[in-house]
Order: C-alpha cells, then structure tokens, then sequence
C-alpha cells in the first residue's frame, strides 16, 4: 500500500507466504527493487513400501524414507510493477506395500520456484525412499539425498526414518514398516517472500 510521508510517496514493508502446492503471481509493490526469500523450500519425498511374498518365515525389511526437499534463502533483485512466478512443490506420494515383484518406491518431491525478469531461484524435491525387501538384500534405501535424506529400513523393523532439511517444511515420508507395510507421504514445499519499505 502506497502511503506519503510528508511529500514522498511511501510503500510499507511487507511479506507473503505461498505453502499450498501450485503456481502463484505476486505483482512487485512499487518503489520495491529487491526482494528477501525468506524460505524457498522443495517438497518432500514418498518413503517407499517394504515387500511381503505371504511367507511369515522370512525376514523382510521396511522401505527406505524419502528425503527432505532441498531448501534456499537469497536475495532476489526486482523491477517495481512487475509479475512474480512462484511455483510450490507437491508432495511426493508415499508406495503402498506390495507381494512379489511390484515397485515400491515412493515418488519424488516436487521442485518450488521463483521466478522474475532479473533472476531467479529454484529449490528441488527430495527423492523417493526405495522399497524393503526380504532377507539378504538388505534395508530399504533412502531417497536421493535432496536437502536430507531419507534412512534405510532394517529386517523385521518399523520403516526408514524421514529426511528432513532443518526448516519444518518439505520432508520426507516415513517408509513403510516390514512385512508389507505402506511407506507414508512428504510434506509440500514452502516458499515465503519479506521486503522493506521504500520511498
């Protein structure tokens, strides 16, 4: 909002947070030419599924957790008046546990950006936690290391541990505990905006 402080024009300092997935426009308040990004952060990856083949004798691990997004804070230069676009990250779903042969890996985070005409920044997604399978192939492997990454499951055990990126926003999913269990979802990406005031 333009105010005037004797007889200059003046712009408050302001902020916005964007943490719902989808693509965003923020039209740059005037007199505005550079912007904090408070915190630009990649939405989390799916733990993956842990394997059953319906033989209770076996030992079988949990799947892999999936990895926290990557996250960023910069600096970002703006022109006054122009259009902003901000993309926040889905999730990256959680694999359901399975019998025999199915894939088990969570998907993948999904990567949050902003966007001007003088720069821009971008902050990817954590990867999918790999599926646990039965004995002698080892715990569930955690998603590609994308800010945190995601722990490995272990035989007869719960699944592996979320990564996380130290932000409270874009982690992983926690994977699926052994014997068929489900790998849970990420968290969505997070993008928040500050700016000072200007004359």
């Amino acid at each position: 909002m333009n105010v005037f402080v004797g007889a200059r024009p003046y712009v408050a300092a302001g902020s916005q947070v964007y943490s719902t997935p989808g693509t965003f426009s923020l039209t740059v308040p005037q007199f505005v030419t550079s912007m904090t990004v408070v915190e630009l952060t990649g939405a989390g990856g799916g733990g993956g599924g842990a394997w059953y083949n319906g033989d209770v004798t076996q030992s079988y691990s949990g799947g892999g957790g999936g990895s926290g997004g990557k996250y960023t804070s910069q600096t970002l230069a703006v022109t006054p008046g122009e259009s902003l676009a901000i993309i926040v990250g889905n999730h990256g779903n959680g694999s359901g546990g399975a019998l025999d042969g199915a894939s088990l890996i969570g998907t993948a985070g999904g990567l949050s950006s902003i966007t001007g005409g003088l720069g821009s920044y971008s902050a990817g997604g954590g990867g999918g936690g790999i599926g646990g399978y039965a004995s002698g192939v080892g715990g569930g492997t955690g998603g590609s290391p994308s800010g945190g990454n995601g722990g490995s499951g272990a035989f007869f055990a719960g699944g592996g541990a979320a990564g996380t990126n130290g932000t409270g926003h874009g982690s992983g999913g926690v994977g699926g505990a052994s014997v068929g269990g489900s790998g849970a979802s990420g968290t969505d990406g997070y993008v928040s905006l500050s700016w000072v005031g200007q004359s």
